[in-house]
């Protein structure tokens, strides 16, 4: 006893020493337990084995709180850890035999009588006690040491011990033991336990051990629910304990599994558990996802998955991975509120072909058996990303592309990973409105906010943190927000009818307000020179401003009928593109190009974009100069009837048209002239026309049901038309690469077809519920955008033939203008 007093004045006198007088006595906050500070004081403290404990590193900087001893220095926090680790070993060391400790009192003593020793010792220090709690320590403890103490090192949240002892199968009391005697001080790096403790071992033990309770544990109806027709609420509530049914290490387990396989090495046995998790007990644990609330966190889980899979080669589970995914992802909302849901409704209503749906149908054949109806395919939907509690009012990318910011009327903005779906942090808050624009900086950095509350923040990306204080000024909502392309400005846009220019660094307004607007400001964008901003508004005009004075360029650009609720420059800075609430997009510049004495059938732009070529039903093309307005040349004439398709060549000298005349013809962009004799083929109108990326080649689609491709230098047919739409072709496109070709129709699919072959490649991409007016390839050829009179425009994965996602225009008959010169654009209008 007077040994253990002397020892706790020797600490304080030590710390007094190297630490500020006001330094508070030791404590047990260094690790995540509830043990009163008071332990330390007592003659012998006593242990609750159910209190969660966690090891902290000894570098770690963070606290809770001001007067929180990790906010100490590292001499306070492992001085505080020997004082109570001693006071621990009295405790649960024999009350006969304390003779042991004496020593080791004594030596630490010694290390103590020199504050300069206390500096250079820290690991003699924990050597001497350590030695002490286990003075002839077997191989097996220490092995047991390193595992317990990598594992709480690594584990993803607080682990009790009952937890603990269940996921490594281990004797409680040998846990126990290690636990008190180590767990408060050890450094994971300490010579003692040689070889040292390495994660990727942790790792890989909690991630053997975590698919192994699955594996055990996991069953049909977990928690025993009586009715198919309770909600995940109701069954909860009748519930005493959740742990009842899913234990707190199968809690662990189903949630952390993919966490800690993502740092295991490959391995033939983890690879088997997963095999078995997958083919076996996947919608079981999708009921404990359910249950626990983190049913979001899924796919993000077996992407991760996917990877390690990929590595070992596993091509097969992998596939049955990403099913699993494209199963939760559909089915989120169902599975989220209702375990049954996930038998009685997600099921059966999966595509036929879902590896999912054929391996677990048969474990449940009493579900549903669907006749007509459910998903056909997967949407190559990848996430939903949940986490605001009411409406999301604006989105934006980094430029990366890695990371999406939202803002919503919960008056948060949150950070989402693309990669995993999750997300990055905390919500940002700070805003007393709604959030009703976001923007990232040119470099990813910060954020841009505006709000109902009449504020703009700036946010720093890594941290989440508001950057300074709040931008004041506008009167009434702010609705827009925008970087200026180098990020040192911001530009506002309000319903006070302002847009207001701020400095990004400084928080301070540059100059006055931009007035001019008699309506709200709904949009404001910086022309990618930076000199030049764009404005929209309710009072139905675009105006242009210099970005340097704030002075009005010009006349205000009218012609909508609606609000104009948004705008964008395009990559050059030439043109701006506008969206209404009348149903149109508007890219007007000067005034319009008139000579056509009927129809205008098609428009496009040529490669260098000072010319456009234009088709009408008066039977002729003519050219346009772009900047001047003015006609080139007299009206390209020959064919006979109406010119329903134009384009240019990749080159820019030569023209396609397409014809109801059956014919297509080629021209000469300099001197206007026919190109060799019409392309005869067709048995009715042709309707589009287009090049081949390398201009050698000329793909046609019509009402005749068929797609030819021609020759571009003989005017000869190449191979045998196409065939296989039902309907008429109303759009055909190249893909970048000049392999494959994609075609819309009339009978409401968009087809696949191989350039070389002919083939039709897989089946129809199905979906649209009236005629494909448009379609068109994306710059990476990975993606496919249709657009339909079913009001809608839908991105299809062109490798998985599913519609990613479908852009609902509920005001009227779509028809799309895709620029395949600038794959930046995509103009949709309604009729």
């Amino acid at each position: 006893m007077d040994i253990i007093h002397k020892l706790r004045k020797k600490v304080k006198k030590t710390q007094d020493t190297i630490l500020a007088p006001t330094t508070p006595s030791p404590s047990t906050s260094l690790v995540k337990a509830s043990t009163e500070p008071s332990a330390a004081e007592q003659d012998g403290p006593v242990i609750n084995t159910t209190q969660p404990l966690k090891i902290q590193s000894v570098d770690d900087e963070q606290s809770p709180g001001s007067n929180h001893p990790m906010r100490r220095s590292k001499m306070d926090r492992w001085l505080a850890r020997v004082a109570l680790m001693l006071s621990l070993t009295k405790s649960v060391a024999d009350a006969a035999d304390f003779a042991p400790l004496k020593g080791a009192c004594e030596a630490v003593i010694t290390i103590l009588d020199s504050v300069q020793a206390v500096k250079d010792n820290q690991y003699a220090l924990y050597t001497t006690v350590l030695q002490t709690a286990f003075p002839n320590p077997k191989p097996t403890l220490l092995e047991d040491m390193r595992t317990i103490l990598g594992v709480l090192a690594v584990a993803k949240e607080t682990l009790d011990m009952k937890t603990l002892t269940d996921l490594l199968v281990m004797d409680p009391w040998t846990v126990e033991y290690i636990c008190i005697l180590c767990g408060l001080f050890l450094n994971p790096n300490a010579t003692y336990l040689v070889p040292g403790i390495t994660t990727d071992t942790s790792h890989r033990i909690l991630a053997d051990q975590c698919l192994r309770i699955m594996k055990e544990r996991l069953r049909f109806n977990i928690c025993e629910i009586s009715s198919s027709y309770l909600l995940n609420r109701d069954v909860l509530n009748g519930l005493s304990s959740i742990e009842t049914y899913i234990p707190r290490h199968l809690q662990y387990a189903s949630r952390y599994w993919a966490d800690h396989l993502h740092y295991t090495l490959p391995s033939e046995k983890t690879l088997r558990l997963i095999q078995y998790v997958f083919k076996l007990h996947f919608l079981s644990w999708l009921e404990v996802a359910s249950f626990l609330s983190f049913v979001d966190e899924v796919p993000s889980m077996l992407i991760a998955s996917c990877a390690w899979l990929k590595v070992n080669g596993s091509l097969d589970l992998v596939s049955l991975a990403e099913d699993m995914r494209q199963f939760t992802v559909h089915f989120i909302e169902v599975i989220s509120q209702s375990v049954p849901g996930i038998y009685l409704s997600a099921l059966p209503l999966s595509p036929p072909r879902s590896e999912v749906r054929q391996r677990y149908h048969r474990q449940y054949p009493s579900t549903l058996l669907i006749h007509a109806g459910g998903y056909q395919r997967w949407s190559p939907l990848r996430f939903m990303l949940r986490g605001h509690t009411s409406a999301v009012g604006a989105v934006a990318f980094s430029p990366a592309g890695h990371r999406v910011v939202s803002g919503s009327d919960d008056e948060t903005l949150r950070l989402w990973d693309v990669d995993t779906g999750a997300q990055v942090g905390l919500p940002l808050r700070g805003h007393a409105g709604m959030v009703c624009s976001v923007a990232f900086s040119p470099d990813g950095r910060s954020i841009v906010s505006g709000s109902y509350d009449r504020t703009i923040r700036l946010w720093d990306v890594d941290t989440g943190a508001q950057i300074g204080m709040p931008l004041e000024g506008h009167a009434d909502w702010v609705i827009s927000v925008a970087f200026s392309p180098d990020g040192q400005r911001v530009v506002s846009g309000s319903r006070d009818k302002t847009i207001r220019l701020w400095n990004a660094e400084t928080g301070a307004q540059i100059g006055g307000p931009l007035e001019g607007h008699v309506g709200s400001v709904n949009s404001v964008a910086f022309a990618p020179a930076g000199h030049r901003i764009a404005s929209g508004s309710d009072d139905r005009t675009m105006r242009l401003w210099d970005g340097e004075t704030g002075a009005q360029i010009g006349l205000a650009f009218g012609g909508h009928t609606g609000w104009v609720m948004a705008l964008a420059f395009e990559p050059e800075g030439h043109h701006i593109v506008s969206g209404s609430s009348d149903q149109t997009t508007e890219a007007q510049i000067g005034p319009p190009l008139r000579g056509h004495t009927s129809w205008v059938m098609s428009v496009a732009f040529s490669p260098d974009g000072s010319q456009i070529v234009s088709g009408s039903d008066d039977q002729t093309v003519r050219l346009w100069n772009l900047e001047t307005g003015i006609q080139i040349g007299p009206p390209l004439q020959g064919h006979k009837r109406s010119v329903n398709s134009v384009a240019f060549s990749p080159d820019g000298h030569r023209v396609v048209s397409g014809s109801s005349d059956t014919t297509v013809r080629l021209w000469d962009v300099d001197t206007g002239a026919q190109i060799g004799s019409p392309l005869e083929g067709h048995k009715n109108w042709v309707r589009l026309v287009a090049f081949s990326p390398d201009g050698q080649t000329v793909i046609s689609g019509s009402d005749d049901r068929t797609i030819r491709l021609w020759d571009v230098e003989t005017g000869a047919q190449i191979g045998s038309p196409l065939g296989g739409h039902a309907r008429f072709v109303t759009s055909v496109a190249f893909s970048p690469d000049g392999r494959r070709l994609v075609s819309g129709s009339y009978d409401q699919t968009v087809r696949l077809w191989d350039v070389e072959t002919g083939i039709q490649i897989g089946l129809p991409l199905e979906g649209h519920t009236a005629w494909v007016h448009s379609v068109v390839f994306s710059q990476d050829g990975r993606h496919i955008i249709s657009g339909s009179v079913d009001t809608t425009i839908r991105i299809w994965n062109i490798t998985t033939e599913g519609s990613v996602r479908i852009i609902d225009a509920t005001f009227g008959n779509i028809l799309i203008c895709l620029d395949a010169s600038n794959p930046k654009s995509l103009l949709s209008g309604g009729q």
